[in-house]
């Protein structure tokens, strides 16, 4: 074997090198996209479950819930602990509103989102807070929360209202319990 044989064999066994040194790479580039994405997918689950959870908590629920159904018998300490909570949320969904612009979020994970949203806006307190609080947002964002208001106002999201929340769940659960025979 000559050394220009050699030389050739050399070369190949380096190109070969290089090609599965990117496939490696590629597929490493791959699985870092896919963790990037579960990490966002996982903070924003554990955002919006201390929210929720600060929600629930004795005290604040009452009031919490007073204010979004728009009771008048609210103080401006209800009212405030409300827009704070509320403000949270919208932070939330405002970085989900960036996430999906920038291509971390994909389209499902985003539409859970906009369901979220629709579902909150049924609120009459809800809308004025967003209202107040409207001028803290990204312009882009507005606009989306803007659009998703007039809906939940004509009625066209899919979601029940909160005079009807604790009715329609009466009648679901009636209907869970007729399903199973013989269940509690």
């Amino acid at each position: 074997m000559s050394l220009s044989d050699l030389a050739s064999i050399g070369s190949l066994v380096s190109g070969v090198a290089v090609l599965i040194s990117l496939v490696y790479l590629a597929l490493q580039i791959r699985q870092s996209e896919r963790n990037q994405r579960a990490i966002i997918q996982q903070a924003r689950a554990s955002r919006t479950a201390d929210v929720l959870i600060g929600i629930a908590q004795p005290g604040i629920i009452e009031s919490y819930y007073k204010v979004a159904d728009g009771d008048e018998d609210v103080s401006l300490i209800d009212t405030r602990r409300f827009g704070s909570l509320f403000r949270a949320s919208l932070y939330g969904f405002e970085d989900a509103y960036f996430q999906h612009k920038n291509g971390l979020l994909d389209d499902n994970a985003f539409a859970s989102t906009v369901g979220s949203i629709r579902y909150v806006l049924y609120w009459p307190g809800v809308r004025a807070s967003w209202k107040l609080q409207r001028a803290m947002h990204d312009e882009g964002f507005a606009t989306l929360m803007d659009r998703l208001l007039q809906e939940a106002m004509a009625g066209s999201a899919a979601s029940i209202g909160p005079a009807q929340e604790l009715s329609v769940w009466r009648e679901m659960v009636a209907a869970e319990k007729a399903a199973v025979p013989g269940a509690p």
